[in-house]
């Protein structure tokens, strides 16, 4: 979080220049997580950092493991008229693994980078808008395989990753 504040008061200057976008994505939310984002629309690139996190009561593959995950991680999208975009991400964390069902109770943190593909439309006028995005990432845990109990955590390969990002432009 602190993060998100530094880059926040070190991007705030451009708020006088149109291009500045801040957004949250309220699935995090509802999950218990947060995501904030700042992000600068230039000509046809637009470059977002932004901080999230996440809890997941079954992880998607491992429905004995739960999650939590806090990240950080930068955008930089392609945008085409009409408001549709395609983009990179990049992003690192820290990833808290427990499996609620075993004897063991204890958790690991392993901390993982993800990379992907993204592309969506965003629609709006004026300032407010809302952006429906797919995201198709890989992410790499790093370390020892999880094991709890006698049960091991399967990463998976590739995610999908549907969401909606809501946003005000400056």
């Amino acid at each position: 979080m602190k993060r998100m504040i530094t880059i926040f008061l070190l991007m705030l200057p451009m708020s006088l220049q149109a291009g500045l976008e801040l957004e949250v994505d309220p699935f995090a939310f509802a999950l218990k997580g947060y995501s904030y984002h700042v992000a600068y629309k230039g000509g046809s690139l637009r470059t977002d950092i932004g901080a999230y996190g996440l809890t997941l009561k079954k992880a998607p593959g491992n429905p004995d493991f739960e999650l939590e995950m806090d990240a950080q991680g930068v955008k930089i999208d392609y945008l085409f008229g009409e408001g549709w975009f395609t983009g990179v991400s990049l992003g690192s964390g820290t990833l808290d693994i427990s499996c609620p069902t075993c004897v063991t109770q204890e958790a690991q943190t392993r901390q993982f980078t993800n990379k992907g593909v993204r592309f969506g439309v965003n629609i709006g006028a004026g300032h407010w808008y809302f952006a429906p995005w797919l995201g198709v990432d890989q992410m790499s845990l790093e370390g020892d395989p999880v094991l709890i109990g006698s049960k091991t955590y399967q990463s998976p390969e590739f995610q999908l990753f549907p969401t909606i990002h809501l946003g005000y432009r400056f």
